[in-house]
């Protein structure tokens, strides 16, 4: 490379890093994906790989491999395979290092009350059901209720107290409810309000680190160069108002991390919490006796789906069955094909779900439940005849499935963390200087 080449290189790099703060602020607030985009984002992965075969006379970057809680290596072909060769060793270092956490400040966020009086304007129809914007709330008949309706004296939440770990079953099963219980559903796509706090795996990092470096050498690619991990959680509320019985509680999201926060009013007893998702919190009540939680990734490799030739003994991607109000459905039926497929997929997933469902718990897989593609806050009952004092939580112990990093504490001071342990990983892999994971193909007219 000319020496031009190189500062020009140089300078593209200190604009990167520049940007690197706003970048991963946005990518921790998206919105986890529906079915349908997340088929769209499986072509371009797909896209993405094949063009890197094409590439293969220039270069290739190896697949990471993580043994025993550390960090794999890179390799690459070429000229290029001494530039990543630090990076098991600096990556190792950072997983050692940066188990951190951050405090945040005590105290919450009053409720704004000028969304009260318009609870319509709080949720919206899309293709695959229902959205509640936080004040709204999902009810389990889909009426429009707001938090205002159900309790008084609300504080969003805004930090945490003790973490403490617990594993993931890993038997493909949950405690079966027992004589008197009355099973509640909560199945949702995914949460939409981010909370404090964010986990991930080494292999996520590892990924993230990966799609950088890649962004970083490959001709044309200056959008990996941002790539971040995120593992941010949402906080769902969950107002549990159900006192005929003792509540055997089911709290499912397809996608995402999600920290459950239960709410049960006056008189409500609860016999057991199971939860199914990605990766899982529950915020800690001395009223509930035992919980459990089952990772989809443990049991469903990626995010595949059936191809209707077999069925998988452990199904426990939890899929909402499409209803005749859904535009996807109707959509469906006009033989617009981009649905007819998608609502294909909805419908044999929750097939195949309902089957695990019902045979582990011996319950119907859609009785008493509240369903939405996204929200916030659910209510599982019937909504109160007078709002209940909410429980504030703020500085309360979480329970939270196992993980390699857990950060905590406001936004801003989250996003600076995971920044510096992203660029240590990646200047470890280019030994300390960014400059020599350039890739300038021969005949480059840079």
């Amino acid at each position: 490379m000319s020496e031009d080449g190189r500062n020009d290189f140089e300078a593209r790099i200190a604009r990167i890093k520049s940007r690197h703060g706003a970048g991963s602020e946005q990518q921790a607030d998206q919105d986890h994906q529906s079915a349908g985009s997340r088929d769209r984002q499986t072509r371009q992965d797909r896209t993405r790989r094949g063009m890197g075969d094409r590439m293969g006379g220039l270069f290739m970057i190896c697949a990471v491999f993580l043994a025993l809680g550390a960090f794999g290596y890179f390799s690459t072909i070429g000229r290029d395979s001494a530039v990543v060769a630090g990076l098991s060793k600096g990556l190792e270092v950072v997983s050692m290092t940066a188990r951190v956490a951050i405090g945040g400040p005590p105290g919450g966020q009053a409720l704004p009350s000028t969304r009260r009086d318009d609870p319509s304007q709080l949720r919206k129809l899309v293709d695959q059901g229902w959205e509640y914007r936080t004040p709204a709330v999902a009810a389990p008949d889909q009426t429009e209720i707001v938090l205002a309706d159900m309790v008084s004296g609300y504080n969003a939440l805004t930090a945490l107290g003790e973490i403490a770990s617990f594993t993931a079953n890993r038997n493909c099963t949950l405690r079966r409810p027992r004589e008197g219980e009355v099973v509640r559903n909560v199945r949702l796509e995914s949460g939409n309000r981010p909370g404090p706090l964010q986990a991930f795996s080494e292999a996520q990092m590892a990924a993230a680190v990966t799609e950088s470096i890649r962004g970083y050498m490959r001709d044309k690619k200056p959008y990996l160069q941002d790539k971040r991990v995120s593992g941010q959680f949402h906080v769902i509320d969950v107002f549990l108002t159900d006192t005929s019985a003792p509540v055997y509680l089911m709290l499912q999201a397809l996608n995402g991390n999600v920290l459950w926060n239960i709410q049960p009013a006056p008189g409500v007893t609860i016999a057991h919490v199971a939860m199914i998702g990605d990766d899982m919190g529950l915020i800690d009540r001395p009223d509930v006796p035992s919980f459990e939680a089952i990772r989809i990734g443990d049991f469903i490799e990626g995010r595949k789906t059936n191809d209707d030739l077999f069925t998988r003994a452990c199904m426990v991607r939890p899929f909402r069955a499409p209803e005749p109000h859904w535009p996807g459905e109707q959509k469906a039926a006009k033989n617009n094909q981009l649905f007819v497929n998608q609502m294909h997929v909805y419908k044999s997933e929750h097939r195949e779900y309902a089957a695990w469902y019902e045979k582990t718990l011996g319950a119907p897989v859609n009785a008493k439940m509240t369903s939405a593609r996204t929200a916030a806050h659910v209510l599982v009952g019937p909504a109160p005849a007078t709002p209940v004092a909410y429980q504030s939580v703020d500085g309360a112990k979480v329970h939270l499935l196992q993980n390699d990093y857990v950060i905590t504490g406001p936004r801003a001071a989250r996003t600076a963390t995971i920044n510096d342990l992203h660029m240590s990983a990646l200047k470890a892999a280019a030994g300390g200087d960014l400059t020599n994971l350039t890739y300038m193909p021969q005949g480059d007219p840079s």
